[in-house]
């Protein structure tokens, strides 16, 4: 008989992500994941040996979490960690050394955001045939293409497989019709009808086949 898995934190952190309308559960959770290193990075650790030997290894943030720590708008702590890497930049430079072939190691943010990731996928895959959970999922608007892709690779069990496919097949086709509906209303002869629900549906569709523009 298969034992059950103890709920953690991570299941009612799924559980209640995937209860946010119009977001994909796991882009939610992995934006707050970097959200929450990146804060913590600036406000006690800009002066820790650790992270800045990592930050040496790495050649510093990937571009997109070079940008989302720029949003936080801390001049000071950004200026103490991107000295160091001007500092590289030059002396690879005056070595002329090709910076960019150099041997890399994986941007410490998008570490903490794999690591997120991946204990998402494993909660839910744990979880799916829960009622408590399916009914989270099927209240939101589930995951994007990205992220079901990630977990129907992981996924071992036939009918959770066809579950997470039939659930978000329902829910893009209910997108498709927003999105015929916006079409509709931009016609001249019904410019006249409100617009509801599908006002956004554009938005929604390219973060459903694309993900999150922070996370992917």
């Amino acid at each position: 008989m298969r034992s059950t898995p103890e709920k953690h934190m991570e299941y009612f952190e799924v559980l209640e992500a995937f209860q946010q309308p119009d977001t994909c559960a796991f882009c939610e959770l992995e934006s707050r994941t970097v959200k929450r290193y990146l804060d913590t990075l600036l406000y006690e650790n800009v002066n820790d040996p650790g992270l800045r030997r990592k930050l040496a290894l790495s050649q510093g943030f990937c571009s997109r979490h070079a940008h989302a720590l720029l949003r936080f708008g801390d001049a000071l702590g950004i200026a103490i960690l991107y000295r160091d890497q001007v500092q590289r930049r030059i002396e690879s430079l005056e070595s002329r050394k090709s910076f960019q072939k150099k041997p890399r190691e994986s941007c410490p943010a998008c570490d903490q955001q794999l690591q997120t990731r991946r204990r998402c996928v494993q909660t839910l895959l744990a979880w799916v045939g829960e009622a408590d959970m399916r009914r989270a999922i099927e209240a939101g608007s589930g995951l994007c293409l990205p992220h079901l892709d990630e977990t129907l690779s992981h996924c071992r069990d036939e009918e959770a497989e066809a579950y997470l496919l039939r659930t978000h097949r329902a829910s893009l086709e209910n997108l498709l019709g927003e999105l015929a509906e916006l079409i509709r209303k931009n016609d001249y002869r019904f410019r006249h009808e409100p617009v509801g629900s599908e006002r956004d549906a554009w938005r929604r569709a390219v973060r459903r086949l694309t993900g999150n523009e922070s996370i992917f």
